[in-house]
Formats: C-alpha cells, structure tokens, sequence
C-alpha cells in the first residue's frame, strides 16, 4: 500500500468532483456496476489488468478502477519553524527582487548586471523581514510541519459493463492480453 503519490492521489490524478447537471457527467459519479475482472492490492497491479484490457479491444468507457476502502494518509516530512520559514520567505523575495532588477535592467542603457544582483539580494533581505513578521503574527496558527497527504486504498477492483465483460475475462487470462 506504501508508495509514492503525487497530485494528491495514488494514480497521480486528481479527479473532478464538481456536481454539474449534465447527465452523462453524473453518470461517472456514481460506483461503476457490471463484472469484476480482478481485485489488486496495489494500483499498479490493477493498473496493468486496465492497459491489457485496453490492448485487447476492450473499449476504454466500459473499464473502471473501483477502489475499496479508501483511507487518507498524511505524511510529516519536515518541521517547519522560523528558520525554513525565513529561508522560505528569502527565497520568494530575491525572486521578486531579480524580477524587478530585470525590469531596470532592460530599461536603462548599458550592460551591467548590477541590478540583477542587487535585486536578488536586496529582495532577500526584505523578504525575510516581511515573511518573519507574517509568520510571527500567526500566532498559534502557525504551521510546525510540512506534510504531504495520499489517498490510498486497500483494494483495487477492475469492472467492465456486463455487455464487455466475456471479453474482458478472455483478454485478462491470455498472456498477451488479445483476445
């Protein structure tokens, strides 16, 4: 069950979940019904049944991941206290500090990178400042931590609308997953 997730969810994808009256968009919303093909313990696995099925002709609106027994798992990554938040607050400040360097270089004649320079360490300096304040004023509201958070589940079931799934059940046994 442990692995690497990215955009918040297992199979790197955020799904949308926006109510909309569009019917065909409701539809999608609901828990997918038909034939189960297989029950995986990780998405990978499950994930491969979904690219053999495909390969075999089995259309791509009739296939369904179903995961059981979702479960959010947030993981502490680092503290966070004064000094990331400094360097976090010097960081956005030289950027903004380059940008406008830029911006003075372009519009005045010569070539120096002196503004660039003085720009980047300039905005540091203020942005350090400005950010310490804003994290000092927050209080007890202030973060400790940085985490990221993964939904995960247990299992992973494949369905396939009954119309497809004798097709389905003959392409998920080949080995070459044609049928």
């Amino acid at each position: 069950m442990e692995g690497s997730l990215a955009g918040g969810c297992e199979n790197g994808l955020v799904s949308e979940t926006t109510p909309r009256a569009n019917n065909a968009h409701t539809a999608h919303m609901s828990v997918p019904v038909g034939e189960e093909i297989g029950v995986f313990a990780h998405y990978d696995d499950a994930r491969k049944l979904v690219n053999r099925l495909l390969s075999g002709g089995i259309p791509a609106q009739s296939v369904a991941i179903v995961g059981g027994e979702v479960t959010l798992v947030e993981r502490v990554v680092a503290r966070y206290g004064y000094g990331r938040a400094a360097l976090a607050a010097a960081l956005t400040g030289s950027w903004i500090g380059v940008i406008a360097g830029l911006l003075f270089t372009v519009t005045t004649p010569g070539e120096s990178l002196a503004p660039l320079a003085a720009g980047g360490l300039i905005g540091a300096g203020l942005g350090m400042m400005v950010g310490m304040v804003l994290y000092t004023t927050r209080g007890s509201d202030r973060p400790t931590f940085r985490s990221h958070q993964h939904i995960i589940a247990s299992s992973y079931r494949i369905v396939v609308d009954s119309e497809v799934g004798g097709k389905a059940k003959r392409v998920a046994a080949s080995e070459g997953g044609e049928a």
